[in-house]
């Protein structure tokens, strides 16, 4: 007599079985705490650190790594009292800009797998990028790199929690950013 067995299994021919996510759900279980609120901008400039890393390897002298605060623009003039110092505007984004690996297609498959373990022997969690959308509504990146085939390669997205990544730029925004770098901006309305 054979005993019944509870199976679960769909079988498509020739397509691979994929999980999907949305990113809504990962960047709200992601915690970032006003204490901690320059993360996003520590977990930027470690990747850059590392893709130079990657790049150069002992030898950094060829390395280049620059960081912009981009502040909220000056409402008015202070003429507080003499000698006072005015706070200064709220940051509300940063550009940093690394001449290291790039966007390979290794990396951007790491970048699209949310956990991913790519760089888990250098410590990484593979959770910066929601750290990123947790405080930015969104990040464009652009990187150059060599291809397995020893040719340049480009890549260009945005990546935004309602968007995920996506490569089709506005057209102010494939003007704005000609250079290699990654730019996060929070929106405010």
């Amino acid at each position: 007599m054979s005993v019944p067995t509870d199976r679960v299994w769909a079988r498509t021919e020739g397509v691979e079985p994929v999980l999907r996510t949305s990113l809504a759900g990962p960047v709200r279980n992601t915690s970032l705490p006003t204490s901690h609120s320059l993360l996003p901008l520590h977990e930027a400039v470690v990747n850059a650190i590392q893709a130079c890393d990657q790049q150069f390897g002992d030898d950094l002298t060829g390395a280049r790594l620059q960081v912009r605060i981009f502040r909220s623009p000056q409402e008015a003039f202070d003429v507080g009292p003499i000698g006072g110092r005015t706070p200064p505007n709220a940051i509300v984004g940063f550009e940093i800009t690394d001449n290291g690996l790039g966007f390979t297609t290794a990396n951007m498959q790491s970048f699209e797998t949310l956990d991913s373990d790519h760089k888990s022997d250098l410590g990484c969690r593979g959770v910066g990028r929601l750290l990123w959308l947790k405080a930015f509504d969104r990040v464009f990146v652009q990187s150059a790199y060599m291809g397995e085939d020893g040719s340049l390669h480009a890549r260009k997205f945005r990546f935004s929690e309602a968007k995920e990544v996506d490569e089709r730029l506005p057209r102010r925004l494939r003007a704005r950013h000609d250079r290699d770098g990654m730019c996060a901006r929070k929106v405010t309305t």
